[in-house]
């Protein structure tokens, strides 16, 4: 499912030439009408954990450091707050997640196996948190949303259909605001407007000015 380690050290890792290419936009969403990137997911999810637990309020506060001070508005400064405060849904199920799975982000080998590349925000936490990163970076509609959500399932069969889609629905706040503040954290970094246009769809999910 992804490139093999080869060498950590000093901080860096080096792994793998993983042969293929991205998949396209089109291609994306092919995976996912067929239920392939479900059962991608699904198989992750079924790893052991690797021990690196996420920790969203303490993700939060860095990316309101490092957003642009001029950009921080009331409005942004209470959800700020909001999601310091309030407990997370309820756990779903613990696994290891990729948490930017996209198009670009997925490359099919020259056998035609699929791996997810770009590990750099991967971390343990609930099935339910990488579903609704999913639907929203993707800005999948209601029934795209609910395809996925039944293909996962199946591939899932213990996994209850009504307590899988509860979980999503509920981890879709948390998604904007994380999609949100990354976007807001690159565009200060790079100041290229393409990351405010992503970020827009979260901002208008979260009720503030674009």
């Amino acid at each position: 499912m992804a490139p093999k380690p080869v060498v950590y050290r000093d901080g860096c890792l080096i792994v793998e030439w993983a042969a293929g290419a991205t998949v396209s936009a089109q291609d994306f969403s092919g995976l996912l009408e067929n239920g392939s990137l479900a059962q991608l997911l699904s198989q992750l999810h079924c790893q052991p954990c690797c021990g690196f637990r996420l920790n969203l309020p303490a993700q939060f506060i860095h990316h309101w450091q490092n957003m642009d001070p001029r950009r921080r508005s009331p409005a942004l400064l209470r959800w700020h707050h909001h999601f310091q405060r309030i407990a997370q849904p309820d756990l779903l199920a613990w696994a290891p997640l990729h948490l930017d799975v996209h198009s670009e982000n997925v490359l099919i080998t020259p056998q035609g196996a699929l791996l997810l590349i770009d590990w750099e925000y991967a971390a343990d936490g609930d099935i339910g948190l990488e579903l609704a990163l999913l639907v929203r970076g993707n800005g999948l509609d209601v029934e795209s949303q609910r395809r996925l959500l039944r293909t996962y399932q199946q591939q899932r069969p213990g996994l209850c259909a009504q307590a899988l889609n509860t979980s999503v629905q509920q981890w879709l706040p948390w998604a904007d605001y994380l999609i949100l503040m990354w976007c807001e954290v690159c565009w200060h970094q790079a100041g290229q407007t393409a990351f405010l246009a992503a970020g827009s769809a979260s901002r208008r999910a979260l009720g503030l000015n674009t």
